[in-house]
């Protein structure tokens, strides 16, 4: 998952790009999820039922259009339309069953038989809903105005209406909440539940916007199929930048693990080799001062580098995966810490040289120096492994796993090859024993 951050006044279009992906699962922002305006029938289409009692069918959201841009047009029509839309429209529909009573359900079922009476009495002229109400009294004392208005409403939503006004998903709940739920006209297609509903739907609406837009900038959450790090993740978030760089006017920003993932992948040489070349050439000098030579701290440092190089090539053979800011931390702690082993051993070896031959000072280094390198070696490789099994953070396992695996390589180099070493240069190193003694 990636989160897009653009500007509130960048209309973010790249929505249709991302659409067009077949490994972009879904794309949240606040222009596709509430800004996008629909004409009622794709409403209908992309509004999901509320509840049962209010189905928002597209008969429905053609009279809420309506009622939303014309309200203030007269409602007009003659006694013959009216008939022949009760019989098409209202007979059997399911939407008004709640708002007729039985004798109203009576009538509408006899419309037929009284429909040529009606015309005769009404005449062929458009009637107001008031005198369509007066007409009606004289058949069915509960056919009044109030009766009448909501299939005048549904009437002219069907008919009338433009198929092309549209409205957002904001300002759908906006006027259902704050209008049609308050109007006495739809209170018996409204029940309680249907109420209840529209107010939740309200407040997650509300909630998902705040999430999706801020004072100055907007945010995209982006899911899709990639995995966090590989070739495939970072040709989609170029392609993705590229967009975002043809698309918007203001900055942006992609977040999440793969934008990181591909920043530091691209870093991550430069910074790698930078810290490696400060760290060794920093602990050389000190160890230079300390030893006054300058062959045993190349060797030294040598040492250390190979144990970090030993310690990422095992991890990648062995199909385990290396974080970035462990490989960081791991480098400064083994440069800092294992070197002692070496600088140890080396004293003793240097030491044990002035009075033995070649060959007799290596027993002689490991009898003094062994002890205390294994103790403390065994600590800093132990303590990390047993550490890390307790953590479910992965950044936290992966770096106490890679200490003790690259302590491990570090100590194995030093009590291993250091001493070989150490032999093959060793009319270099015994010439430190010349600057001890003056």
């Amino acid at each position: 998952m990636m989160v897009l951050v653009y500007h509130n006044d960048d209309e973010p279009e790249i929505c249709r790009m991302l659409e067009e992906d077949g490994n972009v699962k879904s794309v949240a922002c606040y222009y596709s999820a509430l800004a996008t305006p629909y004409t009622a029938e794709e409403m209908a289409r992309n509004m999901p039922e509320m509840q049962e009692g209010m189905k928002l069918d597209g008969d429905l959201l053609s009279m809420i259009y309506y009622l939303r841009y014309a309200e203030d047009q007269p409602l007009k029509m003659t006694a013959a339309e009216f008939l022949s839309f009760l019989s098409e429209h209202v007979a059997g529909n399911e939407m008004f069953e709640a708002y007729m009573s039985e004798d109203q359900r009576e009538m509408l079922s006899r419309v037929g038989s009284f429909s040529g009476m009606v015309s005769l009495l009404a005449g062929n002229a458009p009637m107001t809903l008031k005198q369509m109400a007066e007409t009606f009294s004289r058949f069915s004392s509960d056919m009044n105005e109030e009766s009448l208005e909501l299939l005048f409403l549904y009437r002219e939503g069907l008919d009338n209406g433009d198929p092309q006004w549209t409205m957002t998903m904001e300002e759908m709940f906006e006027f259902l909440y704050g209008t049609v739920q308050h109007d006495p006209r739809f209170s018996p297609l409204l029940g309680e539940d249907a109420k209840a509903a529209l107010s939740d739907a309200k407040e997650a609406l509300d909630a998902g916007k705040a999430q999706l837009v801020g004072a100055k900038h907007s945010r995209m959450i982006i899911t899709t199929k990639y995995p966090d790090e590989a070739e495939e993740t970072f040709r989609f978030i170029d392609r993705l930048s590229s967009a975002c760089e043809k698309g918007f006017a203001g900055k942006y920003y992609l977040i999440g693990n793969s934008a990181m993932n591909l920043e530091m992948s691209r870093s991550f040489g430069g910074e790698y080799l930078f810290i490696t070349i400060l760290t060794a050439v920093v602990i050389f000098l000190i160890v230079s001062l300390s030893t006054r030579s300058f062959m045993i701290p190349l060797i030294l440092v040598l040492i250390v580098q190979t144990g970090v190089f030993i310690t990422v090539a095992s991890i990648g053979i062995f199909g385990g995966s290396i974080y970035y800011l462990a490989l960081l931390i791991v480098q400064c702690i083994l440069m800092g810490a294992t070197i002692d082993y070496g600088i140890l051993f080396t004293n003793y070896y240097i030491e044990n040289r002035k009075n033995t031959s070649t060959f007799e000072v290596v027993r002689k280094t490991y009898e003094g120096a062994i002890h205390t390198i294994t103790t403390s070696g065994l600590i800093l490789v132990i303590v990390p492994s047993i550490v890390g099994r307790f953590f479910q953070e992965p950044t936290i396992t992966a770096i106490v796993d890679t200490i003790a695996c690259g302590s491990l390589a570090a100590i194995i180099l030093i009590l291993i090859c250091l001493p070989g070493i150490l032999i093959s240069f060793d009319k270099l190193v015994i010439r430190n024993i010349w600057f001890q003694t003056i």
